[in-house]
């Protein structure tokens, strides 16, 4: 992935003036401090950078490699981003490249548990349906029928993707999952009830698998 971002952008005026004189002859600027429409152009570039070492990663060795955005979450330190978002994107895309426990070491670093949640509970379904449909082509029928779990339960698997990159699936790193999605509901504060009935269907459901 080629990124698409002039550094002038990354900078306000007084940034832009500072890369045209001698590094000694200004005093240091405060880095963070820029106006709304900067942050904005830097965030887009962070995310751009974690995105392009997934990729990388993901093409090279088989997608062996994990991606290592080591550079951006610092950069976005640096600049006072939401590194947040960063580490979600980067646990999402190990996730996705089946890197289970290269995602799980990253997991303590992000403070807000919320969208980290409600990334990776789509994740779990899709993993969920995925192995359902191995085993049962009309299982979701099948669950709908006997009622094993809510019907917006059911209807919300219907609507996820059917392909999952992760091959080695199973019962036991589906429970993993869905500890960690439901921990991470939890301890983001009310109002997640209906997330968290939904985490519980979907242990249910893997139990009858």
């Amino acid at each position: 992935m080629a990124l698409r971002a002039r550094p002038s952008t990354l900078f306000d005026d007084k940034g832009r003036r500072a890369m045209f004189v001698q590094f000694h002859s200004h005093p240091l600027l405060p880095l963070a401090n820029v106006d709304d429409q900067v942050r904005a152009a830097r965030q887009k570039f962070v995310e751009q950078c974690v995105k392009a070492a997934v990729d990388a990663a993901a093409s090279a060795q088989g997608g062996r490699l994990v991606p290592n955005c080591a550079a951006a979450v610092e950069l976005a330190k640096e600049w006072q981003l939401d590194v947040d978002r960063l580490r979600v994107d980067e646990i999402l895309a190990l996730y996705r490249m089946g890197r289970d426990k290269d995602g799980e070491r990253l997991l303590p670093l992000v403070q807000d548990r919320l969208p980290l949640g409600d990334a990776l509970l789509p994740l779990l379904g899709e993993r969920l349906k995925h192995l359902l449909a191995q085993s049962d082509s009309g299982a979701l029928n099948h669950v709908e029928k006997y009622s094993l779990i809510s019907t917006r339960t059911v209807e919300w698997l219907r609507s996820l993707p059917e392909t999952v990159a992760q091959e080695e699936l199973n019962c036991d790193n589906l429970r993993r999952l869905a500890r960690q999605v439901e921990s991470c509901l939890s301890s983001a504060g009310e109002g997640n009830a209906g997330k968290l009935a939904v985490v519980d269907d979907l242990n249910r459901l893997i139990e009858h698998i």
